[in-house]
């Protein structure tokens, strides 16, 4: 088991904890929230609904890391 992995497991009991916390109506609240600062910044509607799902999914992805333009730079 690698370093990696036991950080990766970490952030999905974080993340597990979090989903226990937040109710559906809360999500739904939340992601109009995201939504509506994400048209801050966002050039249109259909970009900020982007901004917004990528922000849930790094939170809720427990092996999500940026990209690394050196290590893959396609």
């Amino acid at each position: 088991m690698t370093h990696e992995d036991d950080e990766a497991r970490a952030k999905r009991a974080r993340v597990d904890a979090i989903f226990k916390k937040i109710t559906q109506a809360e999500w739904a609240r939340l992601h109009k929230e995201l939504v509506a600062y994400a048209l801050t910044r966002a050039k249109s509607p259909a970009k900020a609904q982007d901004h917004a799902q990528e922000a849930i999914m790094r939170v809720l992805d427990a092996r999500w890391e940026p990209w690394d333009p050196t290590g893959s730079p396609s």
